[in-house]
C-alpha cells in the first residue's frame, strides 16, 4: 500500500536553484527545523521514472547525480514525455498530490506568467488537487498577470502575513490579494477555492540591489538560447552577486513554509 503524505515538498529549488549551497550547508540550516517535521511530510523527486518521496537526507544522496532534469507537471501528465530522473517543481508535485492524498504542497519561489509564457505551476493550482504554500512568485515573474490568470479561473489567493503581495526576494509592486489567512483548515480553504497561500519573507531580509536581478535575468535568457535552463541560470547569478545570500534566503523560506504547512495540518483536514 502506498504511504500517505499529507505534505509534499518540491525539490527543484534544492536540486538546481541553490546549487551553490553544499549538502552540509543545507543540513546545518535544516537541523533547526527537522525535529518539527513529521514523517507524513516528504520531498518529491523522480529517479529512473519512479516517483520518490522521502526525507531531506535521503534526497541529498541523489542531489549530486549528473544530468538530472527539471521536472514540471508536463513531464508527468503528458504521455509523450518520458519522466526520467530529476527534481520536481511545485507544479509537478501538485500533479502528484492526489496520488499521495496530500492536501498541502510546499515551495519557496513559484512560477507564473513571464514573457507570454505560463508556468505549469499556475494551471496545476487551478485543478485544486492541493493547496500550494509559497513565499512568492520568482522575482522575474509578472505578478499582476499571474494573479489575474488565477482570478480569471476563480482561484482565490490569500496572504499569511498581509492581504497584499509585494515581491519575493526583492521588494516589488504591491497588488491586493483576495484575503488574509485567518486560520482556516485545509477543507475550508478548498471549499472557498483558496488554493494559493503566500507566506512572504520579511521586508528587512530581502535583497535590495535591483541590478542583480536585471543582470541575472539576462544570464537566464542567454542560458536558454544555448539550450540551458532559465531559472537555474538566474539563481546561479543571483547567488554569485549576493555571495550565496539568495540561496540561504530561499532555503529558509522553504523551511518556514514547511512549518506553516504543519501548523495548518494540525488544525485538521
Amino acid at each position: 500500500m502506498m504511504k500517505k503524505y499529507h505534505i509534499l515538498i518540491e525539490t527543484a529549488l534544492i536540486g538546481q536553484g541553490i546549487a551553490d549551497l553544499t549538502g552540509d550547508d543545507l543540513l546545518q540550516i535544516w537541523n533547526k527545523y527537522s525535529a518539527r517535521v513529521p514523517d507524513n511530510a516528504g520531498f518529491v523527486w523522480l529517479w529512473q521514472g519512479k516517483v520518490m518521496v522521502d526525507c531531506l537526507e535521503s534526497f541529498l544522496e541523489y542531489r549530486s547525480q549528473k544530468n538530472l532534469l527539471r521536472i514540471d507537471s508536463r513531464r508527468i501528465t503528458e504521455p509523450n514525455h518520458t519522466p526520467g530522473s530529476g527534481f520536481c517543481t511545485a507544479g509537478a508535485v501538485l500533479a502528484l498530490a492526489n496520488e499521495y492524498q496530500a492536501g498541502l504542497v510546499v515551495t519557496a519561489g513559484m512560477g507564473g506568467v513571464f514573457g507570454g509564457k505560463v508556468s505549469s505551476d499556475l494551471p496545476e493550482i487551478c485543478k485544486g488537487q492541493a493547496i500550494l504554500i509559497a513565499s512568492g512568485f520568482k522575482d522575474m515573474i509578472e505578478a499582476q498577470n499571474s494573479l489575474a490568470y488565477l482570478h480569471k479561473r476563480n482561484i482565490l489567493v490569500a496572504g499569511f502575513n498581509k492581504p497584499y503581495y509585494d515581491g519575493f526576494l526583492f521588494q516589488g509592486d504591491r497588488y491586493p490579494l483576495d484575503r488574509q489567512y485567518a486560520g482556516e483548515s485545509i477543507s475550508k480553504l478548498k471549499e472557498d477555492n483558496c488554493c494559493l497561500l503566500f507566506n512572504d519573507l520579511e521586508t528587512g531580509l530581502r535583497l535590495t540591489n535591483s541590478n542583480w536581478l536585471k543582470d541575472s535575468i539576462e544570464a537566464g535568457k542567454s542560458a536558454e538560447i544555448t539550450g540551458g535552463e532559465f531559472h537555474p541560470a538566474v539563481s546561479r547569478e543571483l547567488a554569485r552577486f549576493s555571495k550565496s545570500q539568495s540561496g540561504k534566503l530561499q532555503f529558509e523560506a522553504l523551511l518556514q513554509n514547511i512549518v506553516l504547512a504543519i501548523e495548518i495540518l494540525e488544525k485538521g483536514k
